[in-house]
């Protein structure tokens, strides 16, 4: 563990994850890691901030280094200085704020809450909307359960699925946390799979509740229509992902087109010919490779699994 856990911190700052993962699991009460270990884990991770932070002055990214979501809009590099100047803090808290709403509720996007905006200009795709609703409804599925759970935690009266849950929100709330910097959905893919296991363990418990009494025919049909609009909103959340991909992959091959508009939007400088010449045959590469011809697919498919 303590060999993953160097590998991955000098991977990406969002090796830390792990860390937690082991702390956390330790706190509430897995001991597949001995305590010893964790404490030799902490250890190692006090070594990492102080090698990056004082030994190599290695900072967070400056405002003025990329652009970032913001409100209802992407907001350049520029416009972010002029907003928050001197303090950071606000925009910080909203990094923080919007990346944990994203996971729990998929707005906003990127730091961008446009299901909000398409919602006030009537222009809401259907994919935004089975997103947003499927979450909705999951997350109240798991504000349910900590509803029902909540007293024994403070009683420390854990079962499996109280682990589980606490684990995972804390790996959500530290990935939160670690995106201070600026917004990107990619960087909350940990948290989003932790999301999942979190939802797992209320859908085990409902279907413990629904399993262990007897219920009114009412109670009945709204948790069977609970369970139809989950199960059909992430089935097809699964499908968009694909995709997605497919999507993804066409704007990277544009992007990569418009290559000297964005080094130049991102105030980057290619002060010699090494760095012209790979810029160069990137962008040879790329733009020679086959990707999918998505603007040929029907509508319905660009409106439900691949919105914008």
């Amino acid at each position: 563990m303590l060999v993953l856990l160097a590998w991955a911190l000098l991977t990406n700052e969002l090796g830390l994850l792990l860390w937690v993962c082991v702390a956390a699991g330790y706190l509430v009460g897995f001991r597949g890691v001995s305590r010893n270990a964790v404490i030799a884990a902490t250890a190692l991770v006090a070594v990492y901030f102080y090698v990056r932070f004082l030994q190599l002055h290695v900072g967070t990214p400056a405002l003025n280094e990329r652009s970032s979501g913001f409100g209802f809009s992407v907001r350049g590099p520029d416009e972010l200085v002029r907003m928050f100047g001197n303090n950071h803090l606000p925009f910080y808290a909203y990094n923080v704020a919007a990346s944990l709403l994203n996971v729990l509720f998929s707005e906003p996007r990127a730091g961008v809450f446009a299901f909000t905006r398409d919602l006030m200009t009537s222009k809401v795709q259907s994919g935004t909307v089975v997103a947003v609703v499927t979450s909705c409804v999951s997350t109240a599925l798991m504000v349910w359960f900590v509803a029902r759970r909540w007293r024994h935690w403070l009683r420390w009266d854990l079962r499996y699925e109280d682990q589980i849950f606490l684990l995972s929100s804390g790996v959500i709330a530290a990935n939160a946390v670690i995106s201070f910097p600026y917004v990107k959905d990619v960087i909350m893919n940990i948290a989003s799979v932790f999301y999942c296991l979190a939802l797992g363990m209320a859908l085990r418990e409902l279907m413990m509740t629904i399993d262990g009494r007897r219920m009114a025919i009412e109670r009945a049909a709204l948790a069977s229509a609970l369970l139809l609009l989950i199960s059909v909103g992430w089935t097809i959340r699964a499908a968009s992902f694909y995709a997605d991909m497919r999507l993804r992959a066409y704007k990277a091959q544009v992007d990569w087109v418009f290559v000297e508009q964005w080094l130049r939007d991102q105030h980057v400088a290619l002060n010699t010919p090494r760095q012209r010449a790979l810029v160069e045959q990137l962008s040879t590469q790329m733009i020679a490779m086959r990707v999918p011809k998505v603007y040929l697919e029907p509508d319905w498919v660009k409106d439900l699994l691949t919105p914008d």
